[in-house]
């Protein structure tokens, strides 16, 4: 039987990319699995429009946050939501701006599949579709990481959890600073699993210079807890 997944899609004023991942989607992972989509829309006020009539998918449900509150808590909502349930075999993260490649999404279900491992796992990017500037950056933030923490991290929110995993897993407090790290200061059991990231598919990155030294950092502070 074909494993049953929720695909996790936090969302903030991105609706104008999403009927183009949901067909690249439905491409991939139509043969491999029955999937519905759980969009998190972080408090968007624009595109609207768009939003209201990728709502009325019959496979689509949206759950609207009152306020902004950033990409990683809308991840641990949409993880807390879901454990509540247990309809579904796997739970899919994927980003909305199509960045996360739905080919990759089928390479994690088939060797969830194949290792029937109680293991998150994870698309380890390790070929990268952004300009050298970012490149170089995320690799000075991946050794700062590694000095800070003792652990070395090469994966974002791109995964898949085993639906047993996602009481354990809405019980950690540093989820809701950052999913990664989070997962990683737990010392929950992971897989890597190789990919290539893609580019967005339409718009403009919502994260600056400052909002992403501001991601980094926060992925290394929710260690203190661990370390206190």
């Amino acid at each position: 039987m074909k494993p049953k997944i929720i695909i996790l899609i936090p969302v903030f004023e991105d609706f104008k990319c999403l009927p183009i991942l949901f067909k690249q989607i439905k491409e991939n992972l139509d043969t491999v699995c029955d999937y519905e989509i759980l969009l998190i829309d972080d408090g968007s006020f624009k595109d609207l429009d768009e939003k209201k009539k990728i709502s009325n998918l019959s496979n689509v449900q949206t759950l609207t946050l009152s306020q902004n509150v950033g990409h990683q808590r809308s991840i641990a909502i949409g993880i807390c939501y879901l454990s509540q349930k247990n309809d579904f075999d796997y739970v899919l993260i994927m980003d909305g701006d199509g960045e996360d490649n739905p080919r990759d999404a089928r390479r994690l279900i088939a060797h969830a599949q194949e290792s029937q491992q109680e293991s998150i796992y994870f698309a380890r990017r390790d070929v990268r579709s952004e300009p050298f500037t970012f490149k170089f950056g995320y690799l000075l933030y991946r050794i700062f990481f590694r000095v800070c923490t003792g652990k070395s991290i090469k994966f974002g929110n791109f995964s898949l959890i085993p639906a047993k995993s996602l009481t354990r897993l809405s019980g950690i407090p540093e989820l809701w600073n950052h999913y990664a790290s989070g997962v990683l200061a737990a010392n929950l059991p992971i897989i890597e699993i190789s990919t290539q990231r893609s580019g967005r598919i339409a718009g403009r990155p919502k994260m600056n210079l400052i909002s992403l030294v501001l991601h980094g950092i926060s992925s290394i502070t929710t260690f203190l807890s661990v370390f206190a």
